[in-house]
């Protein structure tokens, strides 16, 4: 889709204007003091996805960039090849699809929705709430806001707490709420009873909302089967809270 394409063409521009790092770099130049070249953010990101205790996260504007040029497309075809199940159960007299996404970064799950609807739904308006709170994200969500501005879909991002700060829809119901990571980075950085209130915030925030659909965007499966140190295990515990609520769950 060619919004797609001009989203990625202006970050493509943007990192190609950005090929120094700066002098008053926000991570104190971690990738050329670990080695490579500069103004390349291969190294940053592989500290971001990959250590368990990470130095810096994206608050590099560059990365952000690097970011769309290399994941986004992998990113946004998950998203979509995950929402082709559900397009056969939409109805065709539907006309909104209202989603809040948690850890949104740049909204790649935008585009996953857009590429699955496209030919069976073209119509539909996607409704779209995301909060991160890592503000350097806001430059590409500007662009993505620009890029989609002419489908009339309700885009909106906030560099705010969800929790505290859910602006919310004019209707009483969410289609689908998407975790993006958020499970796996309270792994990293959240004590065991910080991951219990936070779970516990999320299972209120889909009770209090009529949160239909939950999407588990989240890589990182791996750990011990009795503790809560792995995004999978925080999953089964969100889970396990949301039956204990009487909800009727099914897992795809």
């Amino acid at each position: 889709m060619k919004e797609f394409s001009n989203l990625q063409n202006e970050c493509l521009q943007l990192i190609e204007s950005h090929n120094k790092c700066e002098n008053n770099c926000c991570n104190n130049h971690f990738c050329i003091n670990n080695g490579c070249k500069e103004s390349d953010c291969s190294n940053c990101m592989y500290n971001i996805l990959h250590n368990p205790n990470p130095q810096i996260h994206y608050s590099c504007n560059r990365i952000t960039y690097y970011y769309v040029l290399r994941f986004f497309n992998r990113f946004a075809s998950e998203i979509s090849h995950l929402i082709d199940l559900f397009v056969p159960h939409i109805n065709k007299t539907i006309t909104d699809i209202y989603i809040v996404s948690l850890g949104c970064g740049p909204g790649t799950e935008i585009y996953g929705f857009l590429k699955s609807l496209n030919d069976t739904h073209p119509n539909i308006k996607l409704h779209y709430e995301g909060h991160d709170l890592e503000k350097s994200w806001e430059t590409v969500q500007n662009i993505s806001k620009r890029c989609l501005s002419n489908m009339n879909h309700n885009i909106n991002f906030y560099s705010t707490d969800m929790f505290a700060d859910f602006h919310g829809f004019n209707n009483d119901y969410i289609n689908f709420l998407i975790l993006n990571y958020v499970l796996s980075d309270a792994v990293k950085y959240l004590t065991k009873e910080q991951k219990t209130n936070f779970i516990d915030n999320i299972v209120g925030f889909i009770i209090d909302n009529n949160v239909r659909n939950v999407i588990f965007n989240d890589i990182k499966y791996y750990g011990y089967p009795l503790l809560l140190d792995s995004g999978i295990q925080l999953m089964k515990l969100l889970i396990s809270k949301l039956k204990k609520r009487g909800k009727n769950i099914k897992e795809l």
